[in-house]
């Protein structure tokens, strides 16, 4: 279908051309201009007439080029031409030419018309009536030239018409010109369909030409936006319109199009189109066959390969790709055979022919990969004929037979080897039947295995060979036998004559006809020794690497660390492995309250029982005399062993071998490794003794420095814990100080503010009655004397008596509440200070809190840009809690403040915050005989780097000159110390921070002295 459409694009484009060679050679002027009088074209003779190029000429009007006085009687008809009043006008009139000369021409002007009949442009056909000498020919002639001229350019016109008309009827496809409006939408129209609309679209072209929309709403509704959006795209980039999409036909049909289309931009500034639509619905639907057959084809492990008569590849499947490591992409119009480097069995002449003869070939072929490695393979070729029976590709199956023609070579290779040097080979060579005897055998053979010729023919393979090696040989052949495998090579063992043994390596293969095996050896016993010997040096260096390995991770163990027992775990763990034993131990000689061996650390195998414990010592023991003397002691088989003692070990541990290893702390304190072996006896080596006598030093090293270690650690804490106390008493006691001058202070002024009050109190009730009796007197006075005197009403009236009456007792009710107030806030002093309370008692915690708050009050209050701290109360039922009252009440008037600082704190950190300054205050009993009080604020919160170092002496989070460093380290000491409590902190920056104080109910059994 791309082929036809190609064609028939040609043939438009032929077509085109010739329209354009005709009107460009033709022996008349022609010259299209647009209705404005714009020269659009123009061809070779007009241009000679007029001296200006077919460029020069498009940038000017027939104005231009027309004498001024031939102008104004020429567009009388030009206008009434593009009206529509006439359809032609001829004149004759001067051109004025580019070389300043004027150019007589008789003219004709024909108007042109689009699909709609509508006014397109104007078309001129020009005869030149100016001779050599610039005479004018008679009037007839000329009338007689220009019909005769007009009437030639028209019969050119026709045929051209005429001959694109019938080419337009037997084209496959619809021919057809659009005139596209970019600005006006609702103005493009159809200028020509060809009749194949009726077969694509099932429209009629007529209602085509007065309707384009008819076309556009059959548009398959998925495809309507997409077939747009090219028009568009084609438009603004330039370039030439092709699209494929779907219609839905009047009748129901789903029909598959493909368009494309070149345009010409119009002086009027549309767009022509001029394009074809060829229906591929067939072609579609070949294609989604073809798709589905080229899925199942590449899904075989096959190479599949179609190619045509010149051998160009024309598909390349999956199975391909894999075997040679091309792509379809990279191999598509290749030369098979050129780009695979293909050899053939035969001539590929002969090959061809018998392939178009037969219709099909067979045979294997070599090919070389992408990596350059050749693949043979067997190929199967199918000539594949088209629908009129011709030859039209070959259908090439490969498959990849390389391994196996591998194989046929390597055994051909060997037989033919084996057949050529059986006898003067240099490695031994023997035909062996399927039961085992020899058929034929070299003399190599018998000189590796010490037999003759004669003796090895009456023996079987089985006789000879080593009883270990003899069911993997006999198994190995089996399988040859059987063809599970066509060869194998093993190292084994033959028995010589002189009863030796002599190591071999076998290789074993089946003969080509199957009758018998043939087995090739080769003589490695020096190869085998050299190993052996090998091996034994590499082991006597992996242990001596392994040794100096110990001995450098102790040291840097000793180095590391100064814990004695990790050293000692270190030591027994390393010595377990590195000597291969079931059991290593360490022993402490401990002689109170009797004398033991104390077994502190131990490896061994995880399925032996642990042997830590204490274990005690036989008197008379003549081990634990060698060993105090610091010698070593060892048994190599205790079984064996005719000393007691070793014996006894035997006996009651299970020991086969053992070996002690004595040293000494500086303090005269014995410590013993035991390396130890369950079993079989064990020869201890010189190896043994020099590894573990480096090990007692650096152990010995090791404990005199973990002992030194231990003990600068100790004094060490020791200091540390006394500077801590002494720096925890100077606190107590300034934090002490400071409260008990505070306690006196507080306690005097409660005193002596005391005093006034109770005398405020006692002379109010004497105040009241007093009044109370005036009352009585002047109310007397009103009822027996009614009419008092002018005086006296004037000072009734002056100091309003009644009012007095009545708010002289409202003047002494708040007076009463002033003075209850003031007792309140004594009452608050006193229970605050405590001071007649300085031992334990049982104590009233709420009563605590509401004193601290009453003392704080003024700080509660609002402050400058801070406004009133809310305290939200949620108060447990509390028991009376034994404490120090006083003391607490500092712990509550630290935390209380510390929350106030932070709320001021956070306000000045954010100077428009909105949230109100809060204070949680909750107690609650636990369990276990404890309380819990906590107090929480949203203030600013506390740096999480800080809160480690909250209770330490001395650390303020505040600014210098703000804090002490010393509210919360007394708190602490307060609570924990002095209460046996606990004291806890949590906060989080910016959101807020809470104190949780937890208290034993009951302090007897802490304070059994101080209970008051």
């Amino acid at each position: 279908m791309q082929k036809e459409y190609a064609e028939l694009q040609k043939r438009l484009e032929e077509s085109e051309t010739l329209l354009q060679v005709s009107f460009s050679q033709a022996p008349m002027g022609m010259v299209q201009c647009g209705l404005e009088g714009q020269i659009w074209q123009a061809n070779q003779k007009f241009c000679q007439i007029v001296g200006y190029t077919v460029q020069e000429l498009r940038s000017r009007s027939f104005e231009d080029l027309t004498h001024p006085e031939d102008l104004n009687r020429e567009l009388v008809w030009a206008k009434k031409l593009v009206k529509g009043e006439i359809d032609s006008y001829s004149l004759q009139k001067r051109y004025l030419r580019k070389d300043g000369a004027i150019a007589r021409v008789s003219l004709r002007v024909n108007l042109v018309r689009d699909g709609k009949g509508l006014a397109h442009s104007l078309m001129g056909f020009i005869t030149e009536i100016t001779d050599d000498q610039g005479k004018i020919h008679p009037f007839k002639d000329e009338v007689r030239q220009e019909k005769a001229e007009r009437e030639r350019a028209e019969a050119a016109l026709h045929e051209y018409e005429a001959r694109f008309e019938r080419l337009a009827k037997t084209l496959p496809g619809m021919v057809y010109q659009y005139r596209q409006y970019l600005n006006q939408p609702g103005e493009d129209i159809f200028t020509y369909v060809s009749p194949a609309c009726r077969e694509i679209y099932e429209l009629e072209p007529e209602a085509v030409l007065n309707n384009c929309h008819l076309m556009w709403q059959i548009i398959h509704p998925e495809d309507s936006t997409g077939f747009a959006d090219s028009f568009i795209r084609a438009a603004q980039t330039g370039k030439e319109w092709y699209y494929q999409w779907r219609i839905i036909t009047s009748s129901g049909k789903l029909k598959w199009l493909q368009g494309a289309a070149k345009k010409s931009p119009q002086p009027d500034g549309a767009m022509l189109w001029d394009g074809m639509v060829l229906d591929i619905t067939d072609r579609k639907l070949a294609e989604e066959s073809m798709r589905q057959q080229i899925e199942m084809l590449d899904q075989a492990n096959d190479s599949i390969i179609i190619r045509d008569l010149n051998n160009q590849i024309e598909y390349w499947n999956q199975g391909a790709q894999r075997l040679y490591g091309w792509s379809l992409t990279e191999v598509r119009g290749e030369y098979i055979h050129e780009f695979l480097q293909t050899r053939f069995p035969e001539p590929l002449s002969e090959i061809m022919a018998i392939c178009l003869r037969e219709g099909h070939w067979r045979g294997e072929l070599v090919h070389t990969k992408r990596d350059g490695t050749p693949v043979v393979v067997e190929s199967r070729w199918t000539l594949q004929r088209d629908e009129q029976n011709h030859p039209r590709a070959i259908l090439e199956i490969n498959t990849d037979i390389s391994d196996r023609k591998q194989a046929e070579q390597a055994l051909k290779d060997s037989e033919a080897r084996f057949r050529t040097t059986f006898e003067q080979a240099a490695v031994g060579v023997a035909h062996v039947d399927f039961e085992g005897r020899f058929i034929r055998i070299n003399q190599r053979f018998c000189d590796i295995v010490g037999y003759s010729k004669a003796k090895m023919l009456a023996l079987t393979f089985q006789e000879i060979t080593h009883p270990d090696d003899l069911d993997v040989d006999w198994e190995l052949a089996q399988q040859v036998k059987r063809e599970q495998i066509t060869h194998y090579s093993i190292e084994k063992r033959y028995i010589r004559q002189d009863q030796t043994w002599i190591w071999v390596n076998l290789t074993v293969a089946m003969e080509q006809d199957g009758n018998y095996w043939i087995s090739v050896v080769e003589d490695i016993s020096d190869r085998k020794q050299a190993e052996s010997d090998r091996l034994k040096s590499e082991a006597k260096l992996r242990e001596k690497v392994a040794r100096e390995e110990l001995l450098n991770r102790l040291t840097s163990q000793i180095r590391n660390s100064l814990d004695l027992n990790r050293i000692l775990q270190t030591v027994v763990t390393e010595l377990h492995r590195v000597l291969t034993l079931d059991r290593c131990y360490f022993l402490w000689h401990e002689t109170e309250p009797t004398a033991v061996w104390s077994c502190i650390q131990e490896a061994k195998r995880p399925n032996l029982d642990s042997f830590l414990g204490e274990y005690p010592i036989p008197e008379n023991n003549s081990l634990y005399g060698q060993l105090t003397a610091g010698e070593m002691v060892w048994c190599d088989d205790l079984v064996q062993s005719p000393d007691p003692d070793w014996h006894s070990i035997y006996l009651e541990q299970g020991f086969s071998a053992i070996l002690l290893v004595p040293l000494r702390k500086n303090n005269g304190k014995l410590g013993v490794i035991c390396c130890a072996t369950l079993g079989e006896p064990r020869t201890w080596k010189t190896s043994d003794f020099e590894l573990l006598e480096a090990v007692r030093d650096c152990m010995e090293i090791a404990i005199s420095q973990a002992q030194l270690y231990k003990d600068a650690t100790a004094r060490s804490q020791k200091l540390e814990q006394t500077l801590k106390e002494l720096q925890k008493a100077q606190t107590q006691l300034i934090q002490s100080e400071k409260m008990a001058s505070l306690g006196q202070l507080v306690a005097g002024i409660a005193h002596e503010i005391n005093n006034p009050v109770s005398f405020i109190f006692g002379n109010i009730i004497h105040a009241r009655e007093y009044l109370s009796d005036l009352l009585e007197v002047v109310e007397l006075y009103d009822q027996h004397y009614p009419n008092p005197g002018p005086e006296i009403m004037d000072k009734v009236e002056q100091v309003d008596l009644e009012f007095l009456k009545e708010d002289f007792s409202k003047l002494l009710d708040s007076m009463e509440q002033g003075a209850i107030r003031i007792r309140e806030i004594v009452t608050s002093f006193r229970t605050f200070s405590r001071y007649d309370e300085a031992a334990l008692k049982d104590v009233e915690i709420h009563s605590g809190i509401e004193s601290s708050l009453m003392i704080l009050k003024n700080r509660l209050d609002s402050q400058g840009n801070r406004p009133e701290i809310e305290v939200i109360k949620n108060y447990g039922t509390l028991p009376k809690v034994q404490c120090f009252a006083s003391e607490l009440n500092q712990v509550f008037i630290n935390i209380l403040t510390n929350a106030i600082d932070a709320i001021d704190e956070a306000y000045s950190r954010q100077k428009n915050r909105q949230e109100l300054g809060k204070i949680w205050i909750q107690t609650q009993v636990l369990p276990g005989d404890r309380i819990a009080i906590q107090i929480k604020d949203n203030g600013c919160g506390v740096a999480e780097n800080a809160l480690p170092h909250l209770f330490d002496p001395f650390f303020t989070t505040k600014p210098i000159g703000k804090g002490t460093g010393l509210g919360l380290a007394t708190s602490y000491q307060i609570t924990v110390d002095r209460h046996k409590g606990g004291l806890q902190c949590t906060s989080t920056p910016g959101i807020g921070t809470e104190f949780t104080l937890e208290l034993p109910i009951h302090q007897d059994q802490f304070h059994k002295d101080e209970k008051g």
